[in-house]
């Protein structure tokens, strides 16, 4: 986020960011102009004092599809933008991509800081670690909504004065790109 809002103000505009979850945890980020909200918020009805553009990044696919239209339907209720980005496509050639995490973490362990035994007895002697990083981005690829399901999501949160832009962006290795959806109230 904090990059984001670097960018943003480069080109001239004044952007600050709230950070919302169910689950606040104010030590994940920060920077001069994000903020944690401390109260828990649900992202299927966020309190309507929140305005601005609600975003989401690498986060979509965590929410089964009645939760997903919640979200959206929230937004869309609320004439609220909405923003979703996600970091990888839902094929199967991409879960597959997923091997290389076990082998990453096994060669960088060691350097992982702070240092803990328990982290080298569970990457090498009992290999859970890699095993379950494995086990939850393949997890998480497979549960990547595509923009085809995205539309779908949408399809009966139609308004003349709406507008949805569903697709990829696509990115070099990555096959059918990274998903996005981008739904805003038409001035």
């Amino acid at each position: 986020m904090a990059q984001i809002i670097e960018v943003l103000l480069k080109w001239g505009y004044d952007v600050s960011a709230s950070l919302i979850d169910l689950y606040p945890n104010p030590k994940s980020g920060s920077g001069p102009r994000i903020e944690w909200l401390l109260e828990p918020v649900d992202a299927t009805h966020v309190p309507p004092k929140l305005a601005g553009v609600r975003t989401m990044f690498s986060a979509f696919h965590h929410f089964r599809p009645d939760a997903a239209k919640a979200i959206l339907k929230d937004a869309f209720d609320r004439r609220r933008a909405i923003c979703i980005f996600e970091s990888g496509s839902g094929t199967l050639l991409m879960a597959g991509m997923m091997i290389g995490v076990p082998v990453a973490v096994l060669a960088l362990m060691p350097f992982a800081r702070p240092f803990r035994w328990a982290y080298l007895v569970f990457t090498y002697l009992i290999p859970l670690v890699p095993l379950i990083l494995l086990w939850d981005g393949m997890v998480s690829i497979l549960r990547l909504y595509s923009p085809e399901q995205m539309k779908k999501l949408t399809e009966d949160l139609q308004a003349p004065d709406d507008a949805w832009e569903i697709g990829g962006i696509q990115v070099r290795g990555i096959p059918g790109g990274l998903p996005y959806l981008i739904g805003r109230p038409i001035p």
